[in-house]
């Protein structure tokens, strides 16, 4: 037997859901192009190339989890959380190499660069992997999800 709430939760993309999906499909790509060419343009040398193939890597791995997300797909779920761990990985390896090539010696200038590879990605991973855990909408969306149902990965 059904209950009212449930009957009344939503189950479909919409809300915080389609936006997050809006988020991760076009404007993390897009802003990720945009960075890449950038930083091509202004150092083009073989570790700025690495690191645009990774970082291309990072785009259509958003892409691709934002549209599982929006077509509500199996494992979705999933593929959107295992993303965020990805990004924030990703901020964190850019942040080593980033301390190790500017020779961070001072903890004022360590901070710094912390601040501004860091935590973005972190708070925005956090976020949203929280909203994808906790949200009534992504739960009824995504119900023959695995990682929705035992709250995992």
């Amino acid at each position: 037997m059904v209950s009212d709430q449930e009957r009344r939760a939503p189950s479909s993309v919409g809300g915080w859901l389609l936006f997050f999906c809006v988020v991760l499909t076009l404007v993390l790509p897009i802003s990720i192009v945009y960075q890449m060419i950038t930083v091509l343009q202004s150092a083009p040398d073989v570790a700025s190339f690495i690191y645009a193939l990774v970082y291309l890597a990072v785009a259509v791995f958003s892409f691709a989890s934002g549209l599982l997300l929006w077509r509500a797909r199996p494992n979705a779920v999933t593929t959107a959380k295992l993303f965020l761990l990805a990004q924030v990985a990703f901020a964190l390896a850019l942040y080593i190499k980033s301390l190790l090539a500017s020779g961070a010696n001072s903890p004022d200038s360590a901070e710094s660069l912390a601040i501004g590879i860091l935590i973005r990605p972190v708070l925005f991973a956090v976020v949203w992997y929280s909203y994808l855990t906790k949200s009534k909408r992504v739960q009824a969306t995504y119900s023959r999800d695995y990682s929705v149902v035992t709250k995992r990965l």
